[in-house]
C-alpha cells in the first residue's frame, strides 16, 4: 500500500497506517529489533520478513525463534516499521510538500473483530469514539509539521522502542 500510494501522495496530504500500541518494539524480545531497524532497512525487508515470520508460523518455529504467540505484535511492528521507513525516505519531499505520514492507533474499539481476543470489552471504544483522534490526524492543518512519522494514540506520541 505504502508503495503504491506514494506516488500519488498530493501536497499537504495525510497519510495514515491504522496500527496499533503493540507496534512498538518494546512488545518484541530485543533479539528481534534489528531485524525492524527502520534507518537501514527498507520496504522490502520489511515485507520479507513478515514473509519470514509466516514461515516460522506455519512450520510451528516462531517461538524458538523469539517471536511472541500472538500475530497482532509482529503484524503492528511491521506496519510501523514501514511507515517509519516511508518517512526515512520522504522526509526531504515530504518537509516540502507539507506531507505528514505517521501511523496512528485508535485504542481498543469494540468491533466483532476484537471481541473473541480480549476477555473484558468494557474500556473499549466504540468505533466512532475511537474514529475521533483518527479524523484530528487526519485533518490537521496545512503545514503542520508534527506528529511526522510517529505512532499516535490519544494525540500523544508512543515510543517506537
Amino acid at each position: 500500500m505504502i508503495r503504491a500510494f506514494r506516488p500519488i501522495l498530493r501536497d499537504n496530504a495525510r497519510f495514515l497506517v491504522v496500527a496499533s500500541a503493540f507496534g512498538s518494539l518494546r512488545n518484541l524480545s530485543p533479539r528481534l529489533h534489528e531485524k525492524f531497524d527502520i534507518t537501514t532497512r527498507s520496504l522490502e525487508d520489511i515485507e520479507k520478513l513478515m514473509d519470514e515470520y509466516v514461515h516460522l508460523v506455519e512450520t510451528g518455529q516462531a517461538k524458538t525463534e523469539q517471536w511472541p504467540e500472538w500475530i497482532n505484535v509482529p503484524s503492528k511492528a511491521g506496519q510501523v516499521a514501514s511507515t517509519k521507513i516511508m518517512v526515512r525516505l520522504m522526509r526531504e519531499e515530504a518537509s516540502k510538500r507539507g506531507i505528514l505520514i505517521n501511523a496512528v492507533c485508535p485504542g481498543m474499539v469494540d468491533t466483532d473483530a476484537s471481541r473473541p481476543w480480549f476477555d473484558d470489552m468494557s474500556s473499549a471504544q466504540s468505533p466512532a469514539q475511537a474514529a475521533a483522534d483518527v479524523v484530528w490526524l487526519a485533518a490537521l492543518p496545512p503545514r503542520t509539521e508534527t506528529p511526522y512519522g510517529e505512532l499516535v494514540q490519544h494525540r500523544e506520541v508512543l515510543p517506537w522502542l
